[in-house]
Order: structure tokens, then C-alpha cells, then sequence
């Protein structure tokens, strides 16, 4: 019976090592095809990536080009719709008659000239505005200095002084409404 149990032992050890032997040898299996896939799957990234790339390289490309072409269409629409316009202003011209375009022309630069003259006249009128403002508070200030008590406690009758600035001259440009 011992020996038959030894035998079975052995036996038994060796299935043992059989299995493991071909566990290990279905293991290193696995992981041969899993880095076979691996590599195989990196390799399909790694071109599909690439791919990918020029397609966009190619779209930055296009659509580069595509502005290059819509700015030169823009300019291009812009110079025909000058040319148009100047066209049409000289059938404008051709059609409005010499003498009502020369007077339009003259009451353009003559209504010029009235709007600087008016424009020079307010700022005189506004300098003489501002000459009259602080001409009034000198008189004040000065009213206020006058009516002050002496420093030794006696009072001082006021004294009623005008200071004048000066006769303010007519402009000989604004006629005699200055």
C-alpha cells in the first residue's frame, strides 16, 4: 500500500508539474499575443493618427487658400462697385446742367465760409464771456480786501474802489455788434 501511494505521489507530482508546466506555457502564449496586439493596435493608432494629421494639415491648407480667395473676391467686388459708382456719378454729373452745379457748388462754399465766421464769432463771444466772469470776481475779491478790519482793533471806514480792467475794444472783424 505504500508503495502504491508513493507511486500515486510521483504520479501525482508529475501531473503536476505537467499542468504547471502547461499553464506556464499557455501563459507565455497569452502574453505573446497580447503584446502582438499591442503592437499591433500601436501601429494602427499611430497611422491612423498620422493620418489624421495630414488630413488636417491639408484643411489648414485649404482653407487658406479659400481666405486667400474670398479676401482677393472682396477686393475685387469693392474696386467694381468704385468703378460702378464713379460711373454713375459721372452720368450724375452729365445729367444735372454746369450752371445749377456751379451754384449748388457756390452756396456749398459760401454756407463753408458763413459757419467759420460763426464759429470765430462764438469764441470771441465766449473769450469776452469768460473776460467778464473773472473781471467780477477781482471786484469781488477786492470789495472783500477794502471792507476789512486794521489789525490793531480799530475799524476803518470802507473803502468804495472800483478797479477797471480796461475799456474792451470793438473786434473790427464782427462789425459793430462786437
Amino acid at each position: 500500500l505504500i508503495a502504491e501511494l508513493q507511486t500515486s505521489l510521483c504520479d501525482s507530482k508529475e501531473e503536476a508539474v505537467c499542468l504547471q508546466q502547461a499553464m506556464e506555457k499557455q501563459l507565455e502564449e497569452a502574453n505573446t499575443r497580447w503584446d502582438e496586439e499591442r503592437r499591433t493596435i500601436t501601429h494602427h493608432a499611430d497611422q491612423a493618427n498620422k493620418a489624421l494629421q495630414e488630413k488636417v494639415e491639408s484643411l489648414q491648407r485649404q482653407l487658406h487658400c479659400s481666405e486667400k480667395k474670398l479676401l482677393s473676391k472682396e477686393l475685387e467686388t469693392e474696386e467694381k462697385v468704385t468703378v460702378v459708382r464713379q460711373e454713375y456719378e459721372e452720368k450724375i454729373k452729365g445729367l444735372m446742367p454746369a450752371e445749377l452745379r456751379q451754384e449748388l457748388e457756390d452756396t456749398i462754399t459760401s454756407l463753408k465760409a458763413q459757419v467759420n465766421f460763426l464759429q470765430k464769432r462764438a469764441s470771441l463771444l465766449q473769450e469776452d464771456l469768460d473776460a467778464c466772469r473773472s473781471r467780477r470776481d477781482v471786484d469781488e475779491v477786492l470789495s472783500l480786501t477794502m471792507t476789512a478790519s486794521s489789525p490793531d482793533g480799530f475799524d476803518l471806514p470802507p473803502i468804495h474802489h472800483t478797479v477797471t480792467m480796461g475799456e474792451q475794444q470793438p473786434d473790427p472783424t464782427l462789425g459793430n455788434e462786437g
